[in-house]
């Protein structure tokens, strides 16, 4: 996607975290059990203000977080300009500190910002009621995001014992086999031709998006095949997504 999608983006569903936040900071946030809608926005903010450092420094920032003020949502509003502004000045090919080998760029938190503000979005309306939804686009990047980037490769340091599994998900006209071993995983995505696998997931983007970022339950999605297979590829994605 392009980076003035996804900042718009993040300026949205930060704006609609924040409408809905101001109803009621104490109110539990679900989707982060234990965590209150102002832990979920503080938290937002803390992260914002790590990638704004990152890209500055070019290196995480130490010491590590900074104090929580006493407006939560000023401190997260302030923070999401400071990044927009930053991200849309360097551009998507500018250096940046990041997690991630392979990319070490603007880009890479450009994505990563968008998916986890909708994320997070999600959570503070539904404390209030709102069953969260993600734009088709977004939705669909964001599968890709958490299966290729978060999921897939070498887990001999952190190895998940259990059978291994095949697991395709169908989402947004697109495809993707996962498969599951105790220490390698591997995504192939719009597998051609389609192939066998033990368990099959289908969902609207959002929805898939939102499940396997384990924000929705496994009613909210069709599951057919082996259901140990689908199970499988839940508990893995509770390792990644925390």
């Amino acid at each position: 996607m392009e980076a003035a999608t996804y900042l718009a983006s993040i300026r949205a569903d930060s704006d609609r975290l924040v409408r809905a936040a101001v109803g009621d900071l104490h109110a539990p946030a679900a989707g982060c059990p234990g965590w209150t809608v102002s832990d979920v926005v503080e938290h937002l903010a803390v992260v914002y203000l790590d990638k704004i450092a990152q890209t500055r420094l070019l290196r995480e920032p130490s010491p590590w977080p900074p104090p929580a003020p006493p407006d939560p949502v000023g401190w997260l509003t302030d923070a999401r300009d400071e990044l927009v502004d930053l991200f849309a000045q360097l551009g998507p090919a500018a250096p940046s500190h990041t997690w991630h080998a392979p990319d070490q760029t603007v880009g890479f938190w450009l994505r990563r910002m968008a998916l986890e503000t909708a994320v997070h979005a999600g959570d503070v309306t539904a404390a209030f009621g709102e069953r969260g939804t993600v734009d088709m686009a977004l939705a669909v990047d964001g599968i890709d995001e958490v299966l290729e980037v978060m999921l897939a490769g070498d887990w001999s340091d952190a190895p998940q014992p259990g059978p291994d599994h095949q697991v395709r998900l169908l989402a947004g006209g697109r495809s993707w086999l996962i498969s599951l071993t105790t220490e390698l995983v591997t995504v192939d995505r719009d597998p051609l031709p389609p192939g066998p696998a033990e368990g099959v997931v289908e969902a609207t983007a959002s929805d898939a998006f939102l499940w396997l970022w384990r924000r929705l339950p496994d009613e909210a999605v069709g599951r057919r095949g082996d259901q140990a297979a689908v199970a499988r590829l839940r508990d893995w994605m509770g390792v990644v997504t925390g």
